[in-house]
Parts: structure tokens; sequence; C-alpha cells
């Protein structure tokens, strides 16, 4: 049964709006509930109005409490149970939040990886005094609480959608139609946000992801509120900030905040006040970003806005390593070139004076510089072809029902009932979406990237149910509500408990390694090098203090291993003489004992210590 308004206490005893009231909500049939046979029917619709303006209020809160408490449930049980894993990402915010304690600038401005992340887990371990022993631990409180952040920021989004949806259908927009109901929003918006936050994104990755994904829904619900007509400047202010912090945290944001910036002068309902309204927001933006482009120019010596989107487009489209020495022809000439120091099996050292675990890592664009990006239809084609089947497997195929609910809804839809003015503005507030969708599609896409924009996509899309007003309507949106919002829970449901509920066994050697490593006689700074390069599993190199300066590619562990020993030999003598000390080896289909390897606990790692009297030693 569909009551009155909190706002509009007041309805006749057939449903019909009170004189002065033509914005109640009420409708015929709506107000039977509370009449008695011994109260006249406009106390009894008095009643039961003022009723619904207490109990309804009251039970939206308490369901939307309760959906908030879960999630934060659900995201402290994945923070706990990956306490103890480290991404390579996370690797390197780490060694950059050292450079900055320790005011290495050279190090410490990275074109790559943005600061904003490395100074929130650097706090965290100030704050909490963070030894090896408890960082990653202290790392994954970190990330829960940037998860609680992106959860309020959720929750203040979602409520301002469900204020734009009555405000679309009430009041000044006299939108007749009739819309989602709000315990519809709030099923499938925490439904979605769990499993884009914790399925796509997680707590486990120690990635700035989680922060960008709450500036985007901070950004999002300012410019909901925006388009509401909140007054004053401040909205404008605050929605610059975010997308200033959102650029210090990942430099991609950059021309998503264009195309949020460009979102809210459209949504203005005053148009004198739209270019006003611009400039604020974009002068808090710029005061934010500025330092950080100007400290990266003058680090780089050449005006940068960050190195990651050329260095991915050379990466995944042109499809250049971070060990290219300029072929083929026409790419360029290598400033930094890495050092091919073997040929078979072809073994590469590049050492820096950035006190890094993993110079390779730490800064690829790097080992890039002098790069000429080339654009080539068919490998854009290509790139981008892949991406939109990544899109379809992420975005749609997991959830189908919202697919089949909107459409069965967009079928009955009334388009009639917008305004054509009305309908653009809406429009536009789903464009900064548009937009981070088609920047990725260009390049390169990833689960993380885009987890706060699926969720937005889909509440963005549903938003545009407009059906007749009528009993049969409301219907027709409940029952579907319910049965999206049941299949998509069977759907996508498993896959989130698994991500929350399961534990990352692949930390557990990390620190054996570590212990192996300094037992061995390897000291604080000392340099090595990997046979098997796995960015994702070098954490140990990290927690011994050591500095990964040489490897043999992934691809080539088994053609290390299937040499003849002198051939390897003279391959590690090579890396001895650039100063390695030891070399870590993943055993790859030949996990069998060699002569001075030694096995590292129960992982699959092999240790050959190459001690100064022995460097030449042969097998």
């Amino acid at each position: 049964m569909r009551l009155c308004r909190p706002k509009y206490p007041q309805c006749s005893p057939d449903g019909v709006c009170a004189p002065g009231l033509p914005d109640c909500n009420c409708r015929p049939g709506d107000l039977t509930l509370g009449m008695t046979n011994t109260e006249p029917p406009s106390l009894a619709a008095d009643r039961t109005c003022e009723r619904s303006a207490t109990e309804r209020p009251s039970r939206r809160a308490r369901a939307a409490v309760l959906l908030w408490t879960l999630a934060a449930l659900l995201g402290a049980v994945q923070a706990w149970n990956s306490r103890y894993s480290m991404s390579s990402d996370g690797i390197q915010y780490l060694d950059m939040g050292d450079a900055y304690l320790r005011r290495d600038w050279h190090m410490a401005l990275n074109g790559c990886y943005s600061p904003l992340y490395a100074w929130l887990l650097t706090i965290g371990k100030l704050i909490l005094k963070s030894s090896l022993a408890r960082e990653a631990a202290i790392v994954h409180l970190v990330n829960f609480l940037i998860y609680l952040g992106a959860l309020s920021c959720f929750q203040f989004c979602l409520a301002a959608l469900v204020r734009y949806q009555a405000h679309r259908t009430s009041g000044a927009q006299q939108l007749q139609c009739a819309v989602l109901p709000e315990w519809a929003w709030l099923g499938l918006g925490y439904t979605l946000f769990l499993w884009t936050s914790l399925r796509l994104i997680t707590v486990s990755l120690v990635t700035p992801d989680m922060s960008v994904a709450a500036l985007v829904y901070l950004s999002y619900g300012v410019l909901l509120r925006i388009r509401l007509g909140s007054s004053g400047y401040a909205w404008f202010g605050l929605l610059g900030a975010a997308l200033g912090t959102a650029y210090l945290a990942k430099s991609a944001m950059l021309p998503v905040a264009l195309a949020f910036l460009l979102a809210a002068v459209a949504a203005v309902p005053d148009r004198k006040k739209a270019l006003p309204s611009l400039l604020i927001a974009a002068i808090v933006f710029l005061s934010l970003a500025t330092p950080l482009v100007v400290a990266l120019s003058r680090a780089k010596g050449r005006v940068t806005l960050g190195d990651a989107s050329w260095f991915n487009y050379a990466g995944f489209v042109n499809r250049l390593s971070p060990r290219w020495h300029g072929a083929p022809s026409g790419t360029g000439i290598p400033l930094h070139p890495v050092q091919q120091v073997f040929r078979e099996p072809p073994a590469f050292y590049y050492a820096t004076s950035m006190k890094a675990s993993d110079a390779l890592a730490y800064d690829p664009p790097y080992w890039l510089e002098g790069v000429t990006i080339r654009f080539s239809l068919k490998q854009q084609a290509a790139a981008s072809a892949k991406v939109a089947e990544f899109y379809y497997h992420t975005i749609l195929q997991p959830l189908g029902a919202l697919s089949l609910g909107a459409l069965i809804l967009f079928f009955y839809t009334d388009t009639g009932g917008f305004r054509a003015r009305n309908l653009l503005r809406h429009c536009a507030l789903n464009a900064p979406v548009l937009a981070a969708f088609l920047m990725y599609s260009l390049v390169w896409a990833e689960e993380r990237y885009i987890g706060a924009f699926v969720t937005l996509f889909w509440v963005g899309l549903l938003s545009y149910v407009c059906l007749p007003v009528g009993l049969s309507s409301r219907r027709l949106i409940g029952r579907c509500s319910a049965l999206m919002l049941l299949l998509t829970l069977t759907n996508i449901g498993p896959a989130t408990a698994k991500a929350v509920f399961g534990t990352d066994e692949s930390s557990h050697g990390q620190w054996a390694t570590a212990d192996v490593l300094t037992r061995a006689g390897l000291r604080a700074g000392d340099r090595i090098a990997v046979v098997g390069h796995l960015f994702s599993s070098v954490y140990w190199a990290r927690l011994a203090r050591l500095r990964i300066v040489a490897d043999v590619p992934e691809d080539r562990v088994d053609q290390f291993w299937s040499v003849d020993p002198m051939t390897r030999s003279q391959l590690m003598a090579v890396l001895a003489g650039a100063g390695v000390r030891a070399i870590v080896a993943e055993g790859g289909h030949f996990s069998f004992p060699r002569p001075g390897w030694r096995t590292i606990g129960t992982t699959s790692y092999y240790l050959y210590y190459l001690e100064p009297a022995t460097q030449m030693h042969a097998e």
C-alpha cells in the first residue's frame, strides 16, 4: 500500500491530495488501512498519513543501517582472511612510502604510481608503529578503513539517487510515471556494491582502487545533489575536492574528472550559476592536482600529468615490454635500456640508484622512455576487441538477470513521461560512467579498475525506468525488482562469498623465503637475481630488504633448467660479476635437487648463493 509522503501528511478520505497540497502522492485506495467505523474518514486518513510519516522513514533507516553493517562485516572478514597477502602493486606503494619518509624525492615521485595510497599506507604504519612482521596486517587494516569510507560514500550516493528519483516523480519535475521503489534501490544497490567491492576490487588486493571507488561514489552523489538543486557553491567545491583527490589516487581519473565537471554544469538547474559553479569546482580541483603535476614534471624534466597512460598504451596496444631495446625499427631509441647480459637463456640486468625492492617493477615507464607511441588501426582494434570481450564477461554475463529485468521494464517504459530537457540532463548524469568505460576500452581494463563504474552503470540504467502511472505498473515494477534481486544474488552471491571467506595460501611462503635468504648470509641492500620473474611473488624481497636487479623472464624458466650445467654456470658468473649475491629461481618442470641449490622451505623456489670466493664455481 502506498501512503502519503512524510512531507505532506494530509489527504482526503478517497486518497486525493487535500487542497493546497498538490504533491502529497496520495492515490485512491491508499488510505483504507486505519479507517474504522467510529472515525470520520478524514480523521482516519490523517492518522494513516501521520503514521506513514514516522514509520516509513524509520523502516528505511533500519534497513539501510542493517545493510551497511552487513557490508562492513563482510569487508572485515575479507581483510582478516587476507591479512598476510601482498600484491605486486602493494610492494611498489610501500617502497614509495619509505622513499617519502627518508625524503628521497627522486624515488618518491613516480610517474606510474600515484602518491595518495602510498601516503595512506605510510600514515597507518606510523600511527601503529609498524614493523616488517606486522606490515602486511597493518596494510590490510588501512585497506579495510578505506573500504568503510567507500561504503559510506556509496550510502551517500544511494540516498541521493533515491531522493533524486522521488524528486523526478513529484514536485516541480512533474514526471508522470512509476519508478523503482526504494526497497529495490537498497537491495539491488547493496548487492552490486558488495559484488564490485569484494569480488572485483577486493580489500585483499593492496592497490589504490578502493580509494578511487570511494571518491567516484562521492562525486556521483554530489552530482545528484547538484541536480536536485542543492543551493550554494559548497557542493561544487566538494566535487572539485573529490575529483582532485581521485587524481592523486590514480592519474587515470583525470579524463573521468573532466567528464564529471561537464556533467555537473549540465546538471545545474539555474543556468546563470553554471559558469561560476564550474569555476569553483575547477579551482579546487586544480589546487589539489597542480602541485603533483609540477613536481612530476620537474622530476622527469618534461611536462607530464603521469606516465601510466602512454606506458600502458605502449605495452597493451603497441605490445612493447619494459625490456624493450628499440626493436622493431621506428619505435624510438631507449634512453634507459634494460641490459641483456646473457643471450640464451636470456638474462637481463636493470640496477638503478633507487632503493626499490624490484627495480623493474617500481617505475616501469622509466625503462621505456624514448619510445615512440605509434597508432596502428589493427593493434587498436585488437586491443579494444579484447576489452569489449572483457566488458561482456564482467558487466553483462554475470548480471544477466539485471539485463532481462531492465529489458522488460524498458519495454513498458513511457518515454513520453520525460520532458526532453529533463531527459537530456538525466543522461548527462551517466556521462562520467560511460567516459570511464570508453577510456579503458582504448587500452586495457581489469576488474578492479571498473568496480565502482559497474555499480553506477546498472543503477544509472535502471533509473531510466518510467512506466505509466497505475497499480498494474507498480506491481510489474515490484515483481521485476524482486526477481532481479533474487536472480542476481543467486548468480553473483557464490563468487562474492568465495572472495570474502577464501584465504590466500600463496602468502605463507613469503616469510619463509625471506628467512632463508637472511640465514644464507644476505644483508639489507644486497642485489639478487630471480629466475621466473613473477611480480606478484616477490614480497619476500622487501621483507629481507633485498633489491632485485636482474632476472630470467618467466617464460624462460624451463630453458634455464634444461640448458647444460656449463652454460648455466656461465650465466651465473655473469650475474655474479654484476654484483648479484644470490639467485632465487622457480623450479618450473624441473623441480629436483641440483648441486649448490637449496630448497626454500615448502615453496617452489630454489636458492643459489654466490659466495665471493666461489662466484665462478661450476655446478
